[in-house]
């Protein structure tokens, strides 16, 4: 056998890298044989579902998985570089970030102009799809998505004379509630979350009770009329005793689930995670009988985003096409795919919860009042933290805020100190919205 010579050699080594990357994104128009895409995730139903019937289907085209990114950074990286998958799933926290950036495009340019055209749009309601829009341009395809809502105790309801189905309409009327249950004997009628969830799962929901959302044109909600009157409803509950600190969103759960607390903001995950007779963390026997269900009324009826009388609050995940695919129809036919109405059941794999297609929950939660609830009521009117780096230490100081006015601090104080705290992770008070 002869030995390579020192030109075959530096060819070889020049020519594996350009293989390996364009084995990362999609094979170029020079290659032979199927083209051959790949989807960043996990999980049986992408191997053993998703990837064998799409591949039947165009048998012109073959799929891997990949493992995604760990992380925002890593994803980044990638991106930056022109490789990873074609097909890639992100938080939803990831995508702000990450189209200013530059690393993500809109779907406009990485599918074209046809993308607004797809029928599955119809199926997914306008507020959900701002999962995965930043700054008025989409970029991907909602994957999951939760609501937040109300869950009440019928029994402690109708001892305090409160109807059922309850449907408060102002948060006049959620304190006319828990203050009846007071005096009907319920040492802590009501639970609005503190601690590391205060403002994801407490403030955030109300804020958008307001009319306001915490991040609009690039500015931040600071000490503003909004967010006095949300620390001034925290002040209420907590100030009257009409709820019991608890910081541990568990220990939260756990008293709601033992019929000690009577009305308590959650997400869905509450019901079909924790409450679940047959598989809940704390499964409650007899669950439909003992819980009811109820939007997250605004400040005021027409106070909330978009003048809504109700609102919402969501988190999710999304899939989105990567900017150096190299086959860009290929690529968008598998994104489209894998969130058509028998991917999105199939990938339920029999445990149902609301998902962001209209056509999909109909079906799979027929049987199901409350998620059906979650999905046909909350989710059109939900909204969206957002998806930027700086949210979480935001979400800190928001945090703070609601502990300062729950340890006897006026809303009045925490908001200004909570204003201090934000201009200085925001670059100074041009970009704070007072």
């Amino acid at each position: 056998m002869r030995r390579p010579t020192l030109a075959a050699a530096l060819f070889t080594a020049l020519l594996s890298p350009l293989l390996t990357l364009a084995g990362g994104c999609g094979a170029g128009p020079e290659a032979t044989g199927p083209l051959t895409l790949t989807v960043a995730g996990s999980g049986e139903w992408l191997t053993r579902w998703a990837v064998p019937e799409f591949e039947r289907a165009n048998p012109g085209i073959k799929v891997g998985v990949r493992p995604a990114p760990a992380d925002q950074a890593a994803l980044g990286a990638e991106l930056q570089a022109g490789r990873g998958a074609d097909i890639i799933e992100l938080d939803g926290r990831w995508l702000g970030d990450l189209a200013r950036a530059g690393r993500l495009k809109p779907l406009a340019e990485t599918a074209g102009p046809g993308a607004d055209g797809w029928t599955g749009w119809a199926q997914i309601p306008q507020a959900v799809q701002g999962l995965a829009v930043f700054e008025g341009r989409r970029y991907g395809i909602p994957r999951t998505v939760d609501a937040r809502l109300l869950f009440y105790n019928r029994a402690l309801l109708r001892r305090a004379g409160l109807p059922d189905p309850w449907r408060p309409a102002s948060w006049a009327e959620l304190l006319e509630a828990a203050r009846k249950l007071k005096a009907a004997g319920v040492p802590y009628p009501l639970h609005l979350p503190t601690g590391e969830t205060a403002a994801l799962d407490g403030l955030l929901p109300l804020l958008a009770g307001t009319g306001t959302e915490l991040l609009a044109d690039r500015r931040w909600a600071g000490a503003s009329r909004a967010v006095k009157d949300v620390l001034g409803l925290y002040d209420q509950v907590y100030g009257e005793r009409l709820a019991e600190r608890l910081d541990a969103p568990d220990l939260a759960r756990s008293r709601f689930a033992a019929g000690k607390s009577a009305i308590h903001l959650d997400t869905d995950a509450l019901w079909h995670t924790v409450l679940d007779p047959a598989r809940g963390t704390r499964p409650l026997p007899g669950r439909e009988a003992a819980v009811g269900y109820a939007l997250l009324p605004a400040q005021r009826p027409g106070g909330g985003l978009r003048g809504q009388d109700h609102v919402s609050l969501s988190t999710g995940t999304l899939r989105v096409l990567n900017p150096a695919t190299r086959d860009r129809a290929a690529a968008w036919k598998l994104l489209t795919f894998l969130h058509s109405a028998p991917a999105v059941e199939a990938e339920l794999a029999g445990r149902p919860r609301p998902t962001p297609r209209r056509d999909v929950n109909a079906r799979v939660l027929a049987a199901d009042p409350m998620l059906r609830f979650a999905a046909e009521q909350a989710l059109p009117l939900t909204a969206f933290p957002p998806p930027v780096s700086l949210y979480p230490r935001v979400a800190d100081a928001l945090r703070e805020a609601v502990a300062a006015v729950v340890a006897g601090r006026s809303p009045g104080h925490a908001a200004e100190s909570y204003q201090r705290t934000l201009e200085t992770l925001v670059g100074g008070p041009a970009n704070v919205a007072g």
